[in-house]
């Protein structure tokens, strides 16, 4: 089973690798944010979580809205390798709602399958 503290834990680290890249220019590996198959919580919700829990709502939902993050996660880094650093910003800004409903849909989870 997730350990769902360390999920989100682990999801906000990945959130700050990402503001780093574009605020501070620091390197990244570009298939963990990108892909929403490749970081940590797609791996978990790829491999267990879709079948496991395929019956809950919260799941379903949590697949889509993870999909909707790195779509616009690929379109950040694409903004931030043409220099346009201020749409990067403006992505990231619409990033933090998404990441919250990503937490919000997680803790919602977590008390299900308590």
């Amino acid at each position: 089973m997730l350990d769902f503290t360390i999920a989100k834990m682990k999801h906000q680290m990945w959130k700050r690798k990402l503001s780093q890249y574009i605020l501070e220019d620091r390197p990244i590996d570009e298939k963990e944010l990108v892909s929403e198959r490749d970081c940590q919580l797609g791996q978990w919700l790829y491999a267990t979580g879709m079948d496991k829990y395929k019956d809950l709502m919260e799941i379903n939902t949590l697949e889509r809205v993870h999909k909707k993050l790195h779509e616009l996660t690929h379109s950040i880094v694409r903004d931030k390798k043409s220099n346009n650093i201020d749409g990067a910003k403006e992505g990231l800004n619409h990033l933090s709602e998404i990441s919250d409903e990503i937490v919000g849909l997680l803790d919602k989870l977590e008390l299900k399958i308590k």
